[in-house]
């Protein structure tokens, strides 16, 4: 069945999640000869995704319900119609076939503002078609970007968190073998834009005529109508560029190591952590990490790149330093006690943006809807470090902002009379009475006070909306894995899946996963949110079957389909089919479907 959507045309999603099998089964058989060290057949194993049309499906789909969707670039090109998406798989088909036919359009160059600073990042759009053969060619060259990674690079990767960077950093900070005693923090300068054409043309695994074109196609400014030239980096805003950069700086750790050990310094506790162009090296003293920082520098050199000393330091744990890595604050107390926090900014920057929130609509539900948006994203990044009093402190300011809202409400009608201490007590009533309700909490039988609103929709429907108490959420404990694992192996997949449900809050699909470490119970394939999962009951609900953990199991989207046609066909047919008989025969003895004992009976399934 076609879906359509208001923005347009859509592919249908048992045909995303079919195209998405397809191209995972190549990508594991690509990543398999890479294990084997069978690189005669990397140019083969390229050309086999690439000319298949489900590779071509995917990529157009990412460009179509990607964020940036609504940003054409230089385009005259859309993506809207039924025929719009099929002269797009022919137009990348025939790239495929015949790549030196391709040229590209110029870049559409928007300068945005950094967060808290005078300076601008450049935004460089392609257009549409640029965009969905650079998603096409990263189908093709993700499995060898995950397989020659760096053990801790985490940006831009499948399967990989900020969270799981920092939970690394306090593994090694807690490790008393390691001494690790100092941190060195760098930042490469403006990496996007200086990497040296030559260097990705020489190491990058792309037909050179079409990197040729992404690499010197040049850029038009907003209100502008010249071309400038590109003459050094990728472009800021390219599906395929986060992926050569990563490409690019990959083998920093292993240069680090082998310069050190050239120099006769010990390597005990030097861990080069990495996301995107944000680095931080570990190491016992300050000396070791003086002779890391020359050894870099002396890499990215190689490269056009060049680190910022701006934002180059050495930071002493043991004198009480702390620093910050990707949003959050680590310091130590003692040589066994370290932790992480969210930092005293980040805090404050939360604050303000809960406060406009609840004031930038006249609705209160409107304005309870958008301050928990903002205050589960926030939470969600920060659940998994020490920031316990940060988030009371977040919580308890976010309930003061929300009454003093209600406040200037209430004060403003005509029955409250000003600065009489019985109107205060007034207010207070009305407060409680007409905007908090009493509510269940989250932890054990207790009841909690919180903030209600109603959302009214265009179509006259009410929805009430709560204020959500994130000091009553769970914080989440550390976790570890075996580092070096490819997202596009099967088996290392499902290690980093089952990380990442651990990762996330524990709800009930969560949980139901975690039962079976994220396979599928009937055909024990992997499942991810890209693929598609379905929590199936085993003893159906029309028989009474309840929402507990143990009548639920995750199946892929064709064994649920498959189980629930076969249960329906049994139970609507006055006599079994032998075939659906054998089915369900066998579906019992697998676990998957539970009958009572009088319907087994009646239906003959024993």
């Amino acid at each position: 069945m076609i879906e359509f959507i208001v923005m347009g045309f859509k592919y249908p999603k048992n045909e995303i999640i079919r195209c998405q099998q397809k191209i995972a089964d190549l990508q594991n058989k690509f990543v398999l000869d890479l294990k084997q060290n069978q690189y005669r057949n990397i140019h083969k194993n390229i050309l086999r995704i690439l000319r298949q049309k489900e590779a071509c499906i995917l990529a157009i789909h990412r460009v179509r319900t990607n964020r940036g969707y609504r940003s054409p670039g230089l385009s005259k090109q859309f993506l809207n119609t039924k025929e719009d998406f099929e002269s797009m798989t022919q137009w990348l088909w025939k790239i495929v076939k015949h790549p030196f036919q391709y040229k590209s359009d110029p870049l559409q160059r928007i300068d945005i503002p950094k967060p808290g600073r005078n300076e601008t990042r450049p935004l460089s759009i392609p257009s549409y078609k640029d965009r969905c053969l650079q998603a096409l060619w990263y189908l093709a060259i993700e499995p060898i970007a995950e397989h020659q990674a760096d053990e801790h690079s985490y940006g831009f990767r499948r399967l990989r968190s900020p969270s799981m960077a920092g939970a690394l950093i306090m593994e090694l900070l807690r490790l008393e073998k390691r001494r690790i005693t100092h941190i060195l923090e760098l930042d490469i300068k403006k990496c996007f834009d200086t990497i040296d054409h030559d260097y990705i043309l020489k190491n990058i695994p792309i037909h050179q005529q079409i990197l040729q074109e992404w690499l010197n196609c040049g850029y038009i400014p907003v209100k502008d109508t010249i071309t400038h030239p590109t003459s050094s980096g990728v472009p800021q805003g390219g599906i395929i560029s986060p992926v050569i950069c990563n490409m690019v700086i990959d083998g920093l750790s292993k240069e680090v190591h082998n310069i050190l050990g050239s120099l006769n310094l010990s390597t005990k506790g030097v861990v080069t952590i990495r996301f995107a162009d944000d680095i931080i090296i570990t190491g016992p003293s300050k000396e070791i990490l003086q002779a890391a920082l020359k050894a870099t520098a002396d890499f990215l050199s190689v490269r056009g790149l060049e680190i910022k000393q701006q934002k180059t330091r050495i930071v002493n744990l043991n004198l009480g330093e702390s620093f910050i890595f990707l949003g959050y604050e680590y310091f130590r107390i003692s040589s066994l006690k370290s932790f992480w926090r969210c930092p005293k900014d980040k805090v404050q920057d939360v604050i303000q943006r809960c406060n406009k929130a609840a004031y930038s609509t006249k609705s209160f539900g409107e304005a309870i809807q958008k301050v928990n948006s903002i205050l589960v994203g926030w939470y969600n990044y920060y659940r998994m470090t020490n920031s316990s009093r940060q988030i009371r402190r977040v919580s308890n300011s976010v309930w003061y902002i929300l009454y003093e809202r209600a406040r200037a409400y209430v004060m403003n009608r005509p029955e409250i009379s000003k600065y009489s201490k019985n109107s205060r007590n007034k207010i207070r009533k009305i407060i409680t009475k007409e905007y908090m309700i009493r509510k269940k909490s989250p932890k054990g039988p207790s009841y909690q006070v919180t903030f209600f609103g109603y959302r009214i929709y265009l179509s006259g429907k009410r929805v009430p909306q709560y204020l959500i108490n994130i000091s009553y959420g769970t914080l989440r404990h550390r976790f570890s894995y075996r580092s070096g694992l490819n997202a596009c192996d099967f088996q290392d997949s499902l290690q980093l899946e089952k990380v990442n449900l651990y990762n996330r809050s524990p709800s009930t699909y969560q949980k139901v996963l975690l039962k079976t470490c994220g396979l599928c119970k009937k055909c024990q394939r992997v499942l991810d949110g890209n693929r598609g999962y379905e929590i199936n009951h085993k003893l159906p609900r029309m028989f009474g079957g309840k929402n507990d953990l143990s009548n639920l199991i995750p199946l892929c989207k064709e064994c649920h389909r498959e189980i629930n046609n076969t249960i329906s066909r049994a139970i609507a047919l006055p006599r079994v089919d032998p075939i659906v008989l054998g089915k369900i025969r066998d579906y019992i003895e697998q676990s998957l479907i539970i009958f009572p004992e009088s319907y087994k009976k009646k239906k003959n399934y024993d």
